[in-house]
Formats: C-alpha cells, sequence, structure tokens
C-alpha cells in the first residue's frame, strides 16, 4: 500500500485495485490473490523482502521486515526496546517466538515470572524496562530466553502449551523421556549451542 501510494505500484501492477490505505475490499481481495498466487499476488507471496527487492525503486525502506522476517503484528518493538535487540540478534530475524514478548515478561517486578527464571539465576528485579539496553542483566535475560526457546525447538515443545509449563517440568519432561538427567540451567545450553 505505501508503495503503492508513493508510485512505485500502479492499478497496471495491481490488477486494477486501488491498493491504498484503508481500502478494505481492495486488501481482502489481495489477500485472496497472495493465496491463490494470481496476479500481484503471486509477487506478494514471496515476503516484504522479496517483494520490495523486485519492486525495486527504493522499496526496501518501507519493507517492516528483519533479516527477510516481517515484523509480528502484535511484537512490534516500539515499546519494549528488548525485542529490537531480540529481532536483530536472531538468526531468523523479527521472531516473536525466540524473543522477549512485549508486556510478556515482567522480570523487573517480584511476582511468578522472576520466581520461574530463578534457575537461571534471576534473582532480583531487574531495572525498569526503560533502562532494557542500558542494562547487561535485560541483555543476559534476553539471551537466557533466546536460548531457551531454541532448546524448546530442539526438544520439539509446543510454545503454547509452553506458559503452562514451569521450567524444572521441562527438565523432568527430558528426564522421563530421555532418561538424560539434565538440569534446567543444561537445558538452556543445549539452546546456546544452536
Amino acid at each position: 500500500m505505501e508503495c503503492f501510494e508513493k508510485g512505485m505500484l500502479t492499478e497496471k501492477d495491481t490488477n486494477g485495485i486501488r491498493l491504498t490505505f484503508g481500502n478494505v475490499e481492495g486488501m481482502l481481495k489481495v489477500m485472496e490473490m497472495i493465496c491463490k498466487r494470481e496476479g500481484i499476488g503471486d509477487l506478494l507471496a514471496e515476503g516484504t523482502k522479496r517483494t520490495a527487492q523486485k519492486i525495486g525503486q527504493g522499496a526496501e525502506k518501507y519493507a517492516m521486515q528483519v533479516k527477510g522476517s516481517e515484523l509480528p503484528m502484535q511484537h512490534y518493538p516500539y515499546l519494549t526496546p528488548i525485542v529490537v535487540l531480540g529481532y536483530g540478534l536472531s538468526p531468523t530475524g523479527a521472531d516473536h517466538i525466540r524473543n522477549i514478548k512485549v508486556g510478556g515478561y515482567r522480570f523487573h517486578m517480584p511476582g511468578p515470572m522472576l520466581e520461574a527464571a530463578a534457575p537461571f539465576g534471576l534473582l532480583e528485579p531487574l531495572p525498569p524496562r526503560s533502562e532494557h539496553l542500558r542494562s547487561p542483566a535485560w541483555v543476559r535475560t534476553y539471551m537466557y530466553i533466546t536460548n531457551w526457546y531454541t532448546a524448546w525447538d530442539c526438544i520439539r515443545l509446543c510454545n503454547f502449551l509452553g506458559n503452562g509449563h514451569e521450567v524444572h517440568q521441562v527438565a523432568e519432561i527430558v528426564r522421563g523421556i530421555t532418561g538424560w538427567n539434565a538440569a534446567d540451567f543444561e537445558l538452556m545450553e543445549v539452546g546456546e549451542g544452536q
């Protein structure tokens, strides 16, 4: 839509659809075209990065992506600067699965989230969120969470179920299935090696 409004795409390119912000009918039609890879949908189905490269004309600066991965809708980095670090360092770019989620982690205050992180040595509240990028403690926390979620991928645990498991329960699951007497921190180190 931004490329259309800036003249980088025309109605000729979009199969006669005025692809402007607020044109709900046009957006729905284009979404259907993406699913069927018809017309402009065939180009857009390639993803933001490739589409912008093919459009050219400076379209890359409007491509909301990191390492080819589009920004997840509910995990924009604007309110939580540590998410920016995560998107930049993640091998998969703007990946909200392996990152501190906006509002999802309350390590800056006492409570269940901080207690769940105790196996990783996070025993005291972290500095307030406004100090994310200036705090080695927040960066360390980001690394622990990234490694933990990578370990989950290796174990093949569902992230949706993960919110219901405590850290020690995951280690118990691994011990029960594999016989490996892994400690919580060792599982996190598995993720670090991936």
